[in-house]
């Protein structure tokens, strides 16, 4: 037995798991199957930790990386990485996913709107023309899809289309909230530019995130058979060169959401089997095994 098809069954013997969000050098943030609950994985232990039971599909980790905002239909909930959990506030009605806005102040969607607050859940601003479950900010503005569109809209409510043609989802901000990824379905990932409003077409792919230096950007180009992914790899792309560069090429493993480690040293990724693995920069892939912490 090789030891790529070793390392494969010794993982499917443990629980499934979906990398979300990286803590530090030492610890990740897992969801269960179809995103349920929410746990933190110790690198060095190969534990995973329950912290809450709620979905983890969309998360925020704060500036600091130590505290994760989630939503549960109406409310807007803070979790620490000890299993702390602190309800900031509670609509009548669903809410979309809440993100940092800065480090004490939290942004939601909300009936048209995003609203602003604090910790402890004080309005401190309103910014309405808005209808999408899901945003970004760079501390500045915002961005959002609105019918299978991108835009941009400020804190003073002016708001900008900046997407290409077709069905595009997904805005991101670089960590330096200069530029901006997004996705277009059957095309693929774009970059634009806050500062000259130029967009410029990366590579096709899906899944893009940002590295730490926001430098480069990771992604997957997948292909299937119209149910099954049959192969995906992982890409980086340069912005300083232009150039996207392949990083792995294994058959037997198809790997999909990569996500940059803190350090920007090491791709963290799943399979559609829920494996979760990493690939430091220039070496081979590995996968990573899972225990339940008891």
């Amino acid at each position: 037995m090789n030891l790529m098809i070793l390392l494969l069954y010794m993982l499917r013997a443990g629980s499934p798991y979906i990398v979300n969000e990286i803590l530090d050098d030492q610890r990740l943030v897992l969801t269960g199957p179809k995103y349920d609950g929410i746990y933190i994985y110790s690198i060095k232990k190969e534990t995973a930790r329950k912290i809450s039971n709620y979905n983890g599909f969309h998360i925020s980790l704060s500036f600091d990386r130590k505290k994760i905002l989630v939503k549960d239909e109406g409310k807007v909930i803070l979790l620490t990485d000890d299993g702390g959990e602190k309800v900031i506030v509670e609509e009548k009605g669903n809410i979309g996913f809440p993100v940092w806005y800065s480090e004490k102040l939290i942004a939601y969607p909300y009936e048209g709107c995003i609203k602003i607050i604090d910790t402890n859940g004080t309005l401190k601003n309103n910014i309405e023309n808005v209808n999408s479950p899901y945003i970004d900010t760079n501390g500045d503005i915002f961005a959002f899809q609105e019918r299978d569109e991108i835009y941009l809209i400020d804190r003073d409510g002016r708001k900008e289309k900046i997407s290409v043609d077709g069905v595009c989802y997904g805005p991101s901000f670089s960590p330096d909230g200069k530029k901006l990824i997004l996705n277009c379905i059957s095309k693929g990932i774009y970059l634009y530019d806050i500062e000259t409003r130029a967009i410029s077409f990366v590579s096709p792919g899906n899944n893009p995130r940002w590295s730490p230096d926001s430098k480069k950007i990771v992604f997957n180009i997948s292909e299937d058979d119209g149910e099954n992914i049959t192969s995906s790899d992982i890409y980086i792309y340069s912005i300083e060169d232009k150039k996207v560069s392949k990083i792995t090429d294994t058959p037997a493993l198809h790997e999909i959401k990569p996500i940059f480690s803190t350090d920007g040293k090491t791709i963290y990724f799943n399979t559609p089997d829920l494996e979760v693995g990493y690939i430091k920069i220039n070496s081979k892939v590995k996968l990573i095994r899972v225990h339940d912490e008891k």
